[in-house]
């Protein structure tokens, strides 16, 4: 019986782990020489794209898509690609299936328990509590040069707001100027910014900020200077039309207990009303720009409420008083947010896939993907299909039976940070257990557990 493959994006990306692209003939040739061998080698069942954590297709797998057209045209065997998002600018062929499915999650779970279990060497995840005290309107991190960032950074310096927040957009300013291919034209995109001022978390730890290099910079680590802004305005991985998608960039917000805006789709705050089942901050902030469809509009929109809040609120006291009237919300989202990934429900679909459905989570083990999957998944075991498997395994399933699950001690431990009041216990529940294998999860999200 055929077997099913998933695609190893490190062998089908146009770029690498910090973003820079690979060399184009050389890819092409690696990826056909890598197409070929698995249809040789397997003759599988179809193909799987498993990409809840990055929304572009068509960068990460497109080579790998088109390489396939002929052999899925002939076999009439598909590609199922399940991504966090359906990709805007690219249009995908007859034998590509999307599916919804946000695998990254997954993480975004067990990084909210690191954060609320931290260690002495937890700098980046040390979180807020009832004593909260911004000394900023906002914060503004931005690392990928794209245009929509370039714009709100250029726009939030024209208004004259960059005092009262901390803007980053690091690439940008610092790195590609020391390109040798670099022109000062190319700063035009953010005249409003001083020429090669470099926008980048002012705490000195992260003046060697470089993605990936280590476990405090990793992509769902908060920035050492995350908790002085009191509202975050997110920038998020992709913005156009439909392209729906909550990466770890709004996560942060949400677990850090911070108001937000976000630049992201047309109807991005209404989908996280209607879909994330989270409540909007009406009392801070006119949404009417969310369903603009040019990106423009939608961020002078959010760039409108800032300046309009930083003509009411001028000082660290007055930031204060504003969270404080925003905390309770802060704390229910928080808790849908965690209750939902808990559920298992945004990224069940991959396991219903590879035919896993049981209330045993001794039916979500390796042994299942050694049935399922081509031997060649296990050359790339980070793969997400491994992280929905293990959350099943560790999470989703214990919760379903009302057993020990990774994370039900999440209520005591948050008391440590946080008043709590019925409401949230109606969201979440109080079991009183812990679970050793946290520490273990900890070492994990840092890094060291690999």
């Amino acid at each position: 019986m055929s077997k099913w493959c998933v695609l190893d994006k490190e062998k089908t990306s146009a770029i690498d782990i910090q973003g820079r692209p690979k060399h184009q003939w050389r890819r092409r040739q690696q990826v056909k020489e890598y197409i070929n061998n698995i249809i040789e080698q397997y003759d599988p069942a179809g193909f799987i794209i498993a990409s809840g954590s990055e929304a572009d297709i068509k960068c990460i797998y497109g080579a790998a898509i088109s390489e396939l057209e002929t052999w899925c045209n002939k076999t009439g065997r598909k590609i199922y690609a399940f991504s966090s998002c359906k990709q805007n600018e690219y249009d995908y062929p007859d034998y590509v299936i999307y599916v919804n499915c946000q695998t990254y999650d997954t993480i975004n779970y067990h990084t909210v328990l690191s954060y609320f279990c931290p260690s002495q060497s937890d700098e980046t995840l040390k979180p807020i509590g009832d004593d909260y005290s911004p000394d900023l309107l906002f914060t503004c991190y931005n690392n990928r040069p794209d245009y929509y960032r370039s714009y709100i950074v250029n726009s939030l310096f024209g208004k004259n707001l960059q005092d009262l927040g901390i803007i980053t957009y690091r690439q940008f300013t610092v790195e590609c100027p020391k390109e040798f291919d670099w022109q000062p034209e190319y700063w035009e995109e953010i005249g409003n910014v001083p020429y090669l001022m470099p926008l980048k978390d002012p705490h000195p730890a992260e003046h060697e900020f470089k993605l990936n290099s280590g476990w405090n910079f990793r992509p769902n680590s908060l920035p050492y200077s995350y908790h002085r802004g009191l509202i975050d305005i997110v920038t998020e991985s992709v913005i156009e039309k439909d392209e729906l998608y909550m990466s770890e960039k709004t996560c942060k917000p949400l677990f850090a207990h911070k108001p937000f805006l976000v630049v992201g789709a047309p109807g991005y705050h209404h989908w996280l009303s209607e879909e994330k089942n989270l409540e909007l901050y009406d009392e801070l902030f006119d949404y009417s720009f969310d369903d603009e469809p040019d990106y423009k509009k939608r961020i002078d929109g959010i760039i409108d409420n800032i300046e309009r809040l930083s003509t009411i609120y001028k000082s660290p006291e007055d930031y204060k008083q504003l969270w404080n009237s925003v905390k309770a919300k802060t704390q229910r989202n928080f808790f849908r947010y965690m209750a939902t990934l808990r559920s298992g429900l945004p990224f069940e679909s991959i396991m219903h896939h590879i035919g896993i459905n049981s209330p045993d989570p001794l039916a979500y083990t390796e042994q299942k993907l050694d049935d399922i999957l081509t031997p060649d998944y296990l050359d790339h075991s980070g793969t997400e299909l491994h992280w929905v498997l293990e959350f099943f395994r560790e999470v989703v399933v214990p919760y379903r039976n009302n057993s020990l699950y990774i994370g039900k001690d999440l209520w005591d431990r948050y008391q440590n940070f946080f008043s709590v009041d019925e409401s949230l216990e109606e969201i979440w529940g109080s079991d009183n257990v812990t679970w050793a294998s946290l520490t273990a999860k900890r070492n994990w999200i840092r890094g060291s557990g690999k």
